[in-house]
């Protein structure tokens, strides 16, 4: 969704996801009559605090609402602001990524109907960004059980950071579809390192080429030489699904050598 160009509507928006007491105090900051950019404003002041390491007056009410309502709307701020914006408040009010994702299926919302998919992503890739995850099982569960497999994969891999589960990992391995399998495997391979090992190896003999060739590169980070050997065998004589999965496979590996972020280059089956 394209941001609305009226200054005003911005402001009417964002103090309208907040309580009545709270839009007042607000309210006595601004000029109504002169109201500044939305954006510059929020970001201006929540940066400020960040920097100084502590919430002030002004930032304590924004985060009351304003935060968490820009953050999901993206009429309201970009999604890069969005996240620049998150990364700051997360320094001064740890609890901002748990009032994200319960603002975005607040009450007043039918869910999941009554929430745009578009918006349910934006949150996802935020709070991906932002947080550990530790505070958020119960939250994510409903994101989890959507029907959208580009949406319920993320969510699940957020709920795989969440519990470290490795239990609960498998059982999601019998998820029908592959995204959602290879995006447990990618987190939990992240998160438990040998421990995560026999759910890797189990997966590792998954028939889809995406979650197989995830599992043989946990493996080798671990040091397991044959999950290499079966992946170099893999990009020279799989199937052509095969091949580019355990190609990229191995681009990771030759980047995670070089000190290169292992992100940087997307799973072309993703």
């Amino acid at each position: 969704m394209a941001q609305i160009g009226s200054n005003t509507e911005l402001w009417n928006l964002a103090l309208a996801a907040i309580s009545p007491a709270a839009r007042r105090c607000i309210e006595k900051s601004i000029d109504p009559a002169k109201l500044p950019p939305f954006q510059e404003f929020l970001l201006n002041a929540i940066e400020t605090d960040a920097a100084a390491g502590k919430a002030g007056p002004l930032s304590a009410l924004l985060l009351g609402g304003v935060v968490a309502a820009a953050i999901v709307d993206p009429s309201l701020l970009s999604l890069d602001d969005a996240l620049r914006l998150a990364r700051a408040a997360m320094r001064i009010d740890d609890g901002v990524d748990y009032k994200i994702l319960t603002h975005v299926a607040r009450p007043s919302r039918e869910w999941p109907s009554g929430v745009p998919n578009a918006e349910i992503m934006r949150v996802l890739i935020v709070i991906d960004a932002i947080s550990d995850c530790e505070r958020l099982g119960l939250p994510l569960m409903k994101f989890a059980r959507l029907n959208q497999p580009h949406l319920r994969s993320k969510a699940v891999k957020l709920l795989a950071r969440a519990t470290q589960n490795p239990r609960w990992a498998e059982s999601i391995l019998k998820d029908p579809n592959p995204r959602v399998r290879a995006n447990v495997i990618d987190e939990i391979a992240a998160q438990l390192d040998a421990k995560a090992e026999p759910l890797l190896r189990r997966a590792a003999r998954d028939p889809h080429p995406r979650v197989a060739t995830a599992a043989m590169l946990g493996l080798c980070r671990l040091g397991d030489k044959s999950s290499r050997e079966s992946l170099e065998n893999l990009a020279a004589h799989g199937d052509d699904a095969h091949r580019r999965a355990a190609a990229w496979a191995l681009g990771q590996l030759h980047r995670q050598a070089e000190a290169i972020p292992s992100t940087a280059v997307p799973h072309p089956t993703a």
